[in-house]
């Protein structure tokens, strides 16, 4: 393979545009300039043994985000409303504010504990992690709850619930935006929403769900029983293929019926099914006990899907499966772990480095059994607060606080990382 040849046109049009990125044999593009809040369709082709040409691609479709301040490269938003949270810096001098206000100036590994308000929006000059602590109490009342970074944000997304009614989904719009959830044909909680701001949805069934929305939103849920919070996890947007690692079990779900999907284990143990928008499907893990030192899954589909964990063996908490196309190259703890956990569609390595650049350990991603497209897998276990982890290849991240100042005990939560 020489160069991939990318494509793109505005859907409904008929000529196709060729994006020009020089000669490039990564697995991954970032085309631009687009309009805001606009339909493209992608095709790819491949340039190989110099003067050939492969067939061009299935044609993928993505909509751009809407032209709103809030989209930003450090941006994140406390759409699960923590009340306590810890911002920590991948790099020496980043000057991070809160709400438009300054809050404080990091070095690399350097991490900040303060008082969080729901749909406060953080945000900084070079990247940042941001997670906090909402509840009290026990494992089982409190949880982790994880900034959503805008690439979270989107108009169509599933997910399901399993336990503890009332269920609630927190949602910021970020354009006027009609959502409705359903439950198949049913709709069980919706709300109209301005622009810049957000409301809680409620409703008492567990089951596979969908959300639809007119506009952009970010979205987060959980489970609420007598106040606590179970089963926290963002809401990521549905995807065509999705990753992860299912500690004990994982639950899938689709936004549309007649959904057929292909995964495979990190051991090359496969598996496959159809299953409609109103379907539970647990899919057990492989490997050797809860604590996500299970191998890695790797999931793709016919139509849209999403999928959880729930939940490891010492608390209630759910770690959302991630689109492939959102994992990154580096990540960074912002309180002391437990472990923090990879998945990966690619072998590499991962470097843990401390706030001096010293190089902790090497973690290299690994995978069993003959399938050449089984996804790969590496585990830390306890973690120093600040510790950066640093990819050769795109990953998956999951960690789990071992504190509850400015994160939850023993509550795992997914990770957004950052390429640069």
């Amino acid at each position: 393979i020489d160069d991939y040849v990318v494509n793109y046109r505005v859907k409904g049009t008929s000529t196709w545009l060729n994006f020009v990125d020089g000669v490039n044999t990564v697995k991954n593009s970032t085309v631009t300039p687009l309009t805001a809040s606009t339909t493209y369709e992608f095709r790819v082709a491949v340039k190989y043994d110099t003067t050939e040409q492969s067939a061009w691609s299935n044609v993928a479709e993505g909509e751009t985000q809407p032209d709103s301040p809030l989209f930003g490269a450090n941006k994140a938003m406390n759409v699960g409303g923590a009340t306590s949270s810890t911002v920590v810096a991948h790099q020496d001098g980043t000057n991070v504010t809160l709400n438009g206000v300054a809050l404080t100036t990091l070095n690399k590994g350097q991490a900040h504990t303060f008082t969080s308000t729901i749909f406060d929006v953080i945000d900084a000059d070079k990247p940042i992690f941001t997670a906090g602590l909402r509840g009290s109490g026990g494992d089982t009342s409190k949880g982790n709850m994880v900034w959503s970074p805008t690439s979270w944000a989107g108009k169509s997304f599933s997910f399901n619930t399993i336990r503890y009614n009332p269920q609630k989904l927190e949602v910021f719009a970020i354009e006027n935006a009609y959502v409705e959830i359903k439950q198949g044909g049913t709709v069980v909680a919706s709300a109209t929403i301005s622009a810049e701001s957000g409301t809680t949805l409620t409703w008492s069934v567990y089951g596979s769900f969908q959300v639809v929305s007119t506009g952009a939103i970010l979205a987060f849920h959980y489970s609420n029983a007598s106040g606590a919070y179970v089963d926290p996890k963002p809401i990521l947007p549905s995807a065509y293929e999705i990753i992860g690692i299912p500690s004990r079990s994982m639950r899938l779900t689709s936004d549309l019926d007649g959904t057929n999907y292909n995964g495979l284990h990190g051991d090359s143990t496969a598996f496959s099914g159809s299953l409609a928008k109103t379907s539970v499907v647990s899919i057990n893990g492989r490997g050797t006990g809860s604590y996500y030192q299970e191998v890695s899954m790797l999931i793709s589909a016919d139509k849209k899907i999403s999928g959880a964990a729930f939940a490891d063996a010492n608390g209630g908490c759910a770690t959302p499966f991630m689109p492939t196309n959102l994992m990154k190259k580096k990540y960074v703890v912002p309180v002391a772990s437990t472990y923090v956990a990879f998945a990966s569609k690619q072998a590499g390595t991962i470097q843990v480095l401390d706030s001096s650049d010293t190089v902790i350990q090497t973690l290299t991603l690994v995978r069993s059994g003959a399938n050449a497209n089984a996804p790969y897998k590496a585990r830390r276990g306890a973690t120093t607060a600040g510790y950066r982890f640093v990819a050769t290849v795109a990953v998956f991240a999951v960690y789990e606080p071992s504190t509850d100042a400015g994160g939850a005990d023993n509550d795992e939560t997914i990770m957004y990382g950052t390429d640069e």
